[in-house]
């Protein structure tokens, strides 16, 4: 099981974890020229699933353990979080 998530000031506020086939995708990414390929799979995922680019945030905002990969993110970005998840449910 692999998860990748959002926290801010400290507190986890959204999840996903991967369904079999991008499990596969993830694991099939991390060959020879796996960094670039895992780093493009994941700016995907994050886009896809919580509606965010995430391509301009540092290393030191990135948590990935074994096992999930967590954003800290920024006020700016939790608003637009906000945003996306009130049109998603059509308000």
């Amino acid at each position: 099981m692999y998860s990748i998530g959002i926290k801010h000031n400290g507190l986890v506020i959204a999840t996903y974890d991967l369904l079999g086939e991008e499990v596969k995708k993830l694991e099939v990414t991390t060959g020879a020229q796996g960094k670039r390929s895992v780093l493009s799979f994941i700016l995907e995922l994050y886009e896809k699933k919580f509606g965010l680019d995430i391509g301009q945030y540092g290393l030191n905002e990135y948590e990935n353990e074994k096992g999930y990969f967590l954003l800290n993110i920024r006020s700016e970005d939790l608003v637009k979080l906000r945003d996306y998840k009130l049109t998603k449910l059509g308000l």
